[in-house]
């Protein structure tokens, strides 16, 4: 049980919150082991997702935690107050006053917001007009192909251009946008285990518990984390297989895979363990 919840301490309240919608508040809760605001369900429910999603084993946590709700489901807090009596004279007259003020701020928040609208649209109706008359017409009238010198064409692969028209002198050229060829990253889990990831550019962490196959966009760098076991990368067409009885980081950076300490994920991740 001190393991799980060490575990669950580690990946930490925010990452879990993310992950889970659990709030904040319950899980700190949790992982501190005080039950004295959850009921009977919610635990239940929390262990079931948290044992579901980061593959643990809490019941001997459950057991005790369902023990503690149940001693003290029935205990409740009785609160004494004492209102001061208050003369309903003074009362009205203060009800009286705020309905004044608020029907006032009202009427000039209306007044003065109808004005601001009608100027504005005067002047952006005036402005269109204006765009339409004179600016219009003249883009419709210099609309027109942009020629390409010849010359200019042995630069550009045959199969993005396509000739539209030609004159004596020049000749007008579509050139079709080059096929951009994205990398593939398989990352494949022999038995369900939690995996984290890190994308370098935005530094934004993400984590998904699985077994089998799970893909990432290789064209972008990536910080990788994997729980002990056997895991295996495939980049394209080459296999990198890795195993280890403790927790595995890896760097992604330039289609490049290589296995790295914490002390160098921590560099390249701003100092953070996850």
């Amino acid at each position: 049980m001190k393991n799980a919840l060490e575990e669950l301490r580690n990946i930490g309240t925010q990452k879990i919150h993310e992950t889970t919608h659990i709030p904040r508040a319950s899980i700190e809760a949790f992982i501190n082991e005080d039950f004295s605001k959850m009921n009977k369900i919610q635990l239940n429910g929390f262990i079931a997702i948290f044992e579901r999603e980061y593959s643990l084993d809490l019941s001997a946590l459950k057991k005790s935690g369902l023990s503690y709700v149940q001693e003290h489901q029935n205990e409740k807090k009785i609160r004494t107050v004492y209102v001061a009596p208050q003369e309903k004279s003074l009362k009205l007259v203060y009800i009286g006053v705020g309905l004044v003020i608020l029907l006032g701020a009202i009427y000039f928040t209306m007044f003065n917001s109808d004005e601001e609208t009608s100027t504005q649209y005067e002047e952006k109706s005036s402005i269109v007009a204006s765009v339409e008359k004179e600016i219009i017409p003249q883009i419709e009238k210099n609309s027109t192909s942009i020629p390409m010198e010849v010359n200019s064409i042995d630069s550009i692969p045959e199969s993005n251009v396509s000739v539209v028209g030609e004159n004596e002198n020049n000749v007008t050229v579509e050139v079709a946008p080059l096929a951009v060829l994205n990398s593939s990253l398989k990352i494949t889990h022999t038995s369900r285990r939690w995996f984290g990831y890190v994308e370098l550019s935005t530094h934004k962490k993400s984590s998904k518990t699985f077994r089998g196959n799970f893909d990432l966009n290789g064209s972008k760098d990536w910080l990788l984390i994997s729980r002990p076991g056997k895991i295996i990368f495939k980049i394209d067409e080459t296999t990198q297989q890795y195993e280890s009885s403790k927790n595995m980081r890896f760097k992604y950076i330039d289609k490049k895979l290589s296995k790295i300490r914490l002390a160098e994920w921590k560099q390249l991740n701003k100092g953070r363990t996850w």
